[in-house]
C-alpha cells in the first residue's frame, strides 16, 4: 500500500474507532476502517463530513455506497420541478442559479456546526422538493425537511381549506416523494402541513431554534397571505403581523436563505420599510438579536426582481431539541398508508417523469434515534399516530377559518 494511502488508512482507523468508543459498536476496528477505505477508493482526499457521521455497524455498507458515490450533487429534469403562476413557467435557471448561490454557502454553514447530533436544514414551501433533493443529497450528515402545505402558487391552494391528505396528493408532494426514492435518500422527509402566523407562534414559543439552516425561498408572501385573520385576532395590524411574522421565523434558525417577493406582495411591509433588504432588517431587529446579512447571492426577475440573502445570528441561538420532533407527520414516500393516496393526477405533469416509489418496506414512522446515522433510523420520524381515516378522509383541517390565497 503507498505511504499516503496508508497513512489515509489510519486516519480511518481512528475515526472508527472513536465511533465504536461512542456508539459502543461491536464490529471490529478492522472491518470497519477496511470497508470505508475500499469505498474511498485509497483517495487523497477524505471527505470530513464521513468521518463525523460516526459509522457503526450495519451502517457501514449504506455509508460506503455513499463514499463510493464520489460526487455531492444530482441532476434533476426541469419538466419535473418548474411550475406554473399564470400562464408562464419560472425559469428552471432560476431554480440552478439560486442552487449554485446557496450550495457553497451552504456547505460552509454546516462545517461549523457541531458533530455531537445529527444536523437538521429546513425547506419551507418546498413545492416540488428540489432545494430539498439537492440539499440532501449533498449533504447525507443532515436531515432535510421540507414543508409543503399548498397555498401558494407553484403547487396550488388545496391547504387553503383542505386536508393532509389532499396536500399528498398535490402534483409536487407526489413528485418530490417520488424522487426521494428514486435517489434513495434516506435523509429527506416531506412535511405536509400548512404554515400560518398561528404556526409559526407556537414553534417559536418553545424557545429553541427547530433546524440549522432553513431556506424561504418565495414563501413567506404566502404565509402572510394565510394569516390575515389570525393578525387581526392577535390585535395587530398587516404591517406588524408581518414583520412579527418574519422575526419568529428567523428565531427557529441560525442560518437563513430568504427570498421575498416583489410588490403586490406584502404591500403594507414594503410601504414602510421601502425594500426587501429593509423588510428583512425590521424583521431582525424585532428579534431582539444581532444578525449579519450576506447578499444579495442571486437576484432573479419574476414578476419583478427578487433577491436571495443570506442572514445569520451573530451570537448562539438557542440550540435545537434532537429529542423532539416538530413536524407531526413526516413522509419519505415509502410509507405503506401512502399506498391508498393515488395522485391527484397521473402523471403528475405533461413530460414528467414515470418514476415509481417503492413501498414495500411498510410505514416507516420509527422510533426517534438522536445518535443515529442520518435518515437511516428515521430520526425525524417519531412514533406519530397519524390519525388518518382514510375511508371519511382526514378529520383535521389545516386552514380552518381562513380565506383562500389571494394572490
Amino acid at each position: 500500500m503507498p505511504l499516503h494511502a496508508a497513512c489515509y488508512q489510519a486516519s480511518y482507523e481512528v475515526a472508527v474507532m472513536n465511533s465504536i468508543r461512542a456508539g459502543g459498536c461491536t464490529a471490529s476496528r478492522a472491518t470497519l476502517a477496511g470497508a470505508l477505505f475500499a469505498a474511498a477508493g485509497g483517495r487523497d482526499v477524505i471527505p470530513r463530513k464521513w468521518i463525523k457521521l460516526a459509522p457503526c455497524g450495519a451502517e457501514v455498507e449504506k455509508l460506503a455506497a455513499l463514499l463510493a458515490r464520489g460526487d455531492d450533487d444530482v441532476e434533476l429534469p426541469e419538466q419535473d420541478f418548474t411550475y406554473v403562476a399564470g400562464n408562464a413557467d419560472r425559469p428552471f435557471q432560476q431554480f440552478t442559479g439560486r442552487w449554485q448561490a446557496i450550495k457553497p454557502i451552504l456547505s460552509e454553514m454546516l462545517a461549523t456546526c457541531g458533530s455531537d447530533r445529527p444536523l437538521r436544514i429546513l425547506d419551507l414551501g418546498s413545492c416540488s422538493g428540489f432545494f430539498a433533493l439537492k440539499a440532501a443529497y449533498s449533504h447525507p450528515e443532515a436531515d432535510v425537511v421540507a414543508v409543503e402545505g399548498s397555498v401558494g402558487v407553484g403547487n396550488g391552494t388545496v391547504g387553503v381549506q383542505g386536508t393532509t391528505r389532499q396536500i399528498l396528493q398535490t402534483d409536487a408532494v407526489q413528485n418530490h416523494l417520488r424522487w426521494i426514492q428514486q435517489l434513495a435518500l434516506a435523509n429527506c422527509f416531506v412535511a405536509p402541513e400548512v404554515w400560518d402566523y398561528a404556526r409559526v407562534c407556537k414553534l417559536a414559543a418553545s424557545g429553541r431554534t427547530i433546524c440549522d439552516a432553513m431556506f424561504m425561498l418565495s414563501v413567506v408572501h404566502h404565509i402572510d397571505n394565510v394569516s390575515v385573520q389570525q393578525y387581526t385576532s392577535a390585535g395587530l395590524s398587516r404591517l406588524d403581523g408581518g414583520i412579527d411574522l418574519l422575526a419568529k421565523l428567523l428565531m427557529l434558525a441560525p442560518r437563513h436563505f430568504v427570498e421575498l417577493p416583489c410588490r403586490p406582495w406584502m404591500t403594507a411591509l414594503y410601504d414602510a420599510h421601502g425594500s426587501a433588504r429593509g423588510i428583512l432588517e425590521a424583521a431582525t431587529k424585532a428579534t431582539g438579536r444581532q444578525w449579519t446579512f450576506r447578499g444579495p447571492i442571486y437576484s432573479a426577475e419574476w414578476f419583478g426582481e427578487r433577491d436571495t440573502w443570506v442572514i445569520e445570528a451573530m451570537d448562539p441561538l438557542p440550540d435545537l431539541d434532537i429529542q423532539s420532533c416538530p413536524f407531526p407527520l413526516l413522509y419519505r414516500g415509502d410509507e405503506a398508508e401512502l399506498a391508498t393516496i393515488p395522485p391527484a393526477r397521473s402523471p403528475a405533469r405533461p413530460g414528467a417523469s414515470g418514476i415509481r416509489a417503492e413501498r414495500s418496506r411498510g410505514n416507516r414512522f420509527s422510533a426517534f434515534e438522536a445518535y443515529d446515522f442520518p435518515g437511516l433510523g428515521s430520526n425525524l420520524s417519531l412514533d406519530v399516530e397519524p390519525q388518518l381515516d382514510f375511508a371519511g378522509g382526514l378529520s383535521m383541517n389545516l386552514m380552518d377559518g381562513v380565506k383562500p390565497f389571494d394572490g
